[in-house]
């Protein structure tokens, strides 16, 4: 636990306003004396706590509090950097001349001086919308309920292993900034799930809810465990898990798709927003997910998909775990379309990227704690809805394969042929588009081609989105409507019953690339 040394305890950024504005602006001061023409600084304290249960035991119980700031400069035309977790006077004047030192020692190695997209100045408090504050549930509570989520799951013969969880975040932050900002915002962010396996005779299969990766994550309070319902999908999920050891082998071909939502949010995250990513196009980023396809001469001309697809960059959508009120530099959230109509017209950006192709920034600059840098990384990127029905949308598909909770995700360079394992495969058992496909808020296969798109939208959150060299996580939300179809490629994939998809997700490929054989799927 880090905190203040000068017997404050934790000093909080919303319970102690006039205090840690004090400590804010004798950072900027501190930091525009010895030198830097622009400064922040981000005062944070955060508080998490992550539940585990695991074969009907509790697995772990861990609560965690932390607090630092973090001072951003620019001095000599280049960045510096510095943060400590003792927040207080002294400090805090320490460590914003360090910023500027470090600053002017990486200016001598500079291969051009940082320009700044312009921002606007705000001087505001955001709260996430929220009833339960989760870490204020009772944790008898918690632990209750998932222990009879286990109990239900392991009644189930044929079930291995069960585990589930639920885990929590609150994040008090207050950012100063020499343009004059001054922003509060509490970010408050909840979920969880579970996971039932079936072993049999050396063959393995999951079945989880209410999506894999974990479970749903949301910007949220403890209602949305209320929400999903854990006990009454217990038995039907285990049930499943068990079904797929048995379900017949995936059929091959060529193949009409429908995808499930939770499914398609992670391929709209890789496939949309990593490579959309500014910092990525520029090549100044390249961990993790690698450069981008989509450099700045297509900006207007790629064609992602048909007219049907537009895709946005939205942190104010309800509940989205990438939602927020202003980005870590102070830009205000708000809603921009990336690919509007099938066509590529914008990017995540910060103020310093967005100024080299002559654009404000979209606010998608967010750092992982007090101790980091911002980078620029997702927010909410969304599909956004059609009109069909998921009844005209299963009626208009002849020969097709319901794809739900993919269980291994391979993000590569471009061609970017993307191999996927689905687990949705019941052989032909009576489950069509799945028990509870209108709560699934599903969504269609939108490269390159997708022509239908169901009505709804509820962003899928990613708990963890690895970013930056040192490595900083942080939690972004990517929300497909609910789907439509288009011709792939299934092929029986290792293991016997899963199968693998060549979904091709460069616009420019020919038609026939859709279908072509994948020899890198051999090798694997």
């Amino acid at each position: 636990m880090a905190g203040q040394e000068d017997g404050f305890g934790i000093i909080s950024p919303r319970e102690r306003k006039g205090e840690v504005k004090d400590l804010a602006l004798r950072a900027l001061d501190a930091a525009q004396v010895a030198g830097a023409s622009y400064a922040d600084i981000r005062i944070i304290t955060e508080e998490s706590e992550s539940l585990n249960v695991k074969d009907g035991r509790v697995g772990a119980v861990n609560r965690h509090t932390t607090a630092g700031f973090g001072v951003r400069v620019i001095a000599g035309g280049a960045w510096g950097f510095a943060a400590s977790p003792r927040i207080e006077r002294k400090e805090i004047e320490r460590i914003a001349r360090l910023a500027v030192k470090v600053a002017k020692a990486s200016a001598k190695l500079k291969i051009r001086d940082v320009a700044l997209a312009p921002v606007d100045k705000y001087v505001d408090d955001y709260v996430t919308p929220h009833r339960q504050n989760p870490l204020e549930v009772p944790l008898e509570k918690k632990l209750d309920l998932l222990l009879k989520t286990d109990a239900a799951m392991r009644r189930v013969r044929g079930v291995s292993i069960t585990e589930s969880r639920i885990s929590s975040w609150v994040e008090d932050q207050l950012f100063a900034s020499t343009v004059g900002s001054l922003i509060r915002q509490r970010i408050v962010q909840c979920g969880g799930g579970y996971t039932a396996t079936a072993v049999r005779e050396g063959e393995v299969q999951y079945r989880s809810y209410p999506c894999s990766h974990g479970g749903q994550w949301e910007s949220n309070g403890y209602e949305l465990i209320e929400e999903l319902d854990f006990l009454g999908h217990a038995q039907q999920t285990a049930e499943e898990a068990v079904a797929l050891i048995s379900a017949d082998q995936c059929p091959s071909g060529v193949k009409d798709i429908i995808i499930e939502g939770s499914q398609l949010s992670l391929q709209i995250h890789e496939s949309v927003g990593h490579p959309l990513e500014l910092d990525r196009v520029l090549g100044s980023e390249a961990n993790y997910a690698g450069t981008s396809f989509a450099t700045t001469d297509h900006l207007g001309k790629l064609r992602y998909g048909s007219k049907a697809v537009t895709i946005v960059s939205d942190p104010t959508c309800s509940r989205g775990l990438g939602s927020y009120g202003y980005d870590d530099e102070g830009v205000k959230a708000q809603r921009f379309d990336l690919i509007r109509e099938g066509l590529l017209v914008d990017y995540l950006s910060s103020r310093e990227t967005a100024k080299v192709i002559g654009r404000c920034s979209t606010g998608a600059m967010r750092a992982d704690g007090w101790e980091n840098m911002p980078l620029v990384r997702m927010t909410c990127i969304n599909l956004l809805p059609g009109d069909i029905s998921l009844q005209d949308l299963i009626a208009d598909t002849e020969d097709g394969i319901y794809m739900a909770t993919n269980t291994k995700f391979l993000h590569r360079r471009p061609p970017l042929r993307l191999p996927v394992r689905h687990r949705d495969r019941l052989g032909d058992q009576e489950r069509q588009a799945g028990p509870d496909a209108e709560e699934r808020h599903l969504c269609r296969d939108h490269h390159p081609i997708l022509e239908l798109l169901r009505p709804g939208l509820r962003t899928g959150g990613l708990e963890d989105l690895g970013h930056g060299q040192l490595r900083q996580g942080r939690a972004a939300a990517d929300g497909p409507d609910r789907p439509g179809l288009r011709p792939g490629s299934v092929s029986p994939g290792p293991g016997g019953r899963g199968s693998q998809v060549n979904i091709i997700f460069a616009a420019d490929l020919p038609w026939s690339d859709l279908i072509r054989e994948d020899p890198w799927l051999e090798k694997e």
